[in-house]
């Protein structure tokens, strides 16, 4: 699902007593008669026909179309219609359709994943939390909510509740592969290669057939310092049979890191030729063209150029938190492509002089990234010059959103977060003081952001926006 710009009206949190019946017992509110589908079977088998849908070339919007308001009570006909309106991007309307479904059946747990999967992909992150723990309550051998509160406590900085989580995917999950390509990545996050190799070598003994571990597998020996092996992971990956172009593009970075350039142009020209519409729409032609330019200018000039690749590289390896930086400053600089892809991995760097670095960055870079990366930054990062560091952006593309979470930083008066928040507020004052909208989902809780922020403003001497008519009085 992809996150939105805008947000949306967080859906009211089921009520105790229904949550509380819910986990009591694992059967559905009425058992299914002799020869009827239950909710879960039915939604599972049409899961599979939708998917089949969206992969066959339709549209979001003509696959929505192909799943009609259902009837009152229909549990898996709601969830399946929210499932596919989450993937056409209508999260509201997804969010109502999950809520019907758990209406109709408040013991079917994948409601709660599709809406705590969009809380994570909004950045509502004790949200999402408390919807797929909901999930797991339910049933708890469901991996893919066990998955997603791994990568939601991740990103709301519970490391240590995430590793937990993802040692019981491990045990839970009968092959590993989806848990140890998780904990390799954090390996990988927190400069410990050999680990992370330890992790994937585990799970390709278990499954040798899995593409994604040995991709894996061969990033963790390059980040270890031994390219030779990684190319030869990659090479043996390369007689494993035909793969898609979405592998060669990963493969053809591998081996431009590890200094196979004539491998890599090779491998990069054959995904450009061989690249479905639906790679495509990921990784843009022009993308894919200035990487051919790049390697070709490398190959005749014998200089390197900086790639976001280099750089993940750099962040996942280098124990230098100076040379981490340095990397990240001179990316950000050249504007390459994959630089949000990045940002974000920077932004969960150990350091916290590399995360205020890339929170100064995204903020720069755009809107979109700005309100999705950063109001969960400022509310979460224990670092004040990292949390200051986030305000600039929010106030130079003035996300209203988080003019909440910037009023409390403001009052907490913890310098520099404070004076930060303080400009910021300044940024958005025009848009927050005139809150006439009526499109607003919920403009309460900004006018009283609003008003706390007009009196500190006001204490300090700050000049206070004229208001309009028809504005926040």
């Amino acid at each position: 699902m992809s996150a939105m710009d805008r947000s949306w009206a967080l859906p009211s949190p089921l009520p105790l007593w229904l949550l509380a019946a819910a986990c009591a017992s694992p059967a559905s509110p009425r058992a299914p008669a002799a020869g009827e589908e239950g909710t879960r079977a039915r939604a599972e088998r049409l899961e599979v026909e939708q998917d089949a849908l969206f992969s066959s070339g339709l549209a979001p919007v003509e696959v929505v179309e192909r799943y009609p308001v259902p009837q009152r009570g229909d549990a898996a006909g709601a969830y399946l219609r929210g499932r596919a309106l989450a993937r056409a991007g209508r999260l509201e309307e997804a969010a109502f359709e999950f809520e019907a479904s758990i209406a109709a059946d408040p013991r079917f747990p994948h409601p709660h994943l599709g809406l705590g999967s969009i809380d994570l992909e909004q950045g509502r992150l004790p949200a999402a939390i408390a919807r797929l723990r909901t999930a797991l309550c339910l049933d708890p051998g469901f991996l893919e909510a066990r998955y997603l509160l791994v990568r939601a406590l991740e990103s709301a900085g519970d490391r240590d509740g995430a590793r937990r989580e993802a040692e019981d995917l491990l045990r839970r999950d009968g092959e590993g592969a989806r848990a140890a390509l998780w904990l390799a990545g954090r390996a990988l996050d927190e400069g410990r290669p050999e680990e992370a190799v330890a992790l994937l070598r585990g799970a390709l003994e278990r499954d040798p057939s899995n593409v994604r571990a040995r991709i894996r597998l061969a990033q963790a020996i390059l980040a270890a310092g031994r390219p030779e092996e990684a190319a030869a992971e990659v090479e043996a990956l390369l007689r494993t049979g035909r793969l898609d172009a979405a592998v060669l593009y990963e493969l053809a970075g591998l081996y431009r890191r590890a200094g196979r350039l004539e491998r890599a142009l090779a491998l990069l020209e054959r995904t450009a030729a061989e690249a479905s519409p639906e790679f495509l729409a990921r990784v843009p032609r022009a993308e894919i063209d200035l990487a051919l330019e790049e390697i070709r200018e490398e190959l005749r000039s014998g200089r390197r150029t900086a790639s976001a690749d280099d750089v993940l590289a750099v962040l996942r390896g280098d124990p230098s938190p100076e040379r981490r930086a340095e990397a990240l400053s001179a990316l950000c600089g050249a504007e390459v492509p994959g630089l949000a892809r990045v940002l974000q991995e920077a932004l969960r760097d150990a350091d916290p002089s590399v995360r205020a670095l890339a929170a100064r960055e995204a903020g720069a870079r755009s809107r979109a990234l700005a309100a999705r990366v950063l109001p969960a930054l400022l509310r979460s990062d224990p670092d004040l010059r990292v949390r200051a560091a986030t305000c600039e952006g929010l106030g130079r593309w003035r996300v209203e959103e988080a003019l909440p979470d910037l009023v409390a930083a403001m009052e907490a008066g913890e310098s520099p977060l404070a004076e930060a928040a303080c400009r910021a507020v300044e940024s958005i004052a025009e848009r927050a003081f005139f809150l006439g909208d009526p499109s607003s989902p919920d403009p309460a809780p900004r006018r009283e952001a609003a008003r706390r922020a007009r009196a500190w403003l006001e204490a300090r001497g700050a000049p206070r926006p004229p208001a309009r008519e028809g504005g926040a009085r």
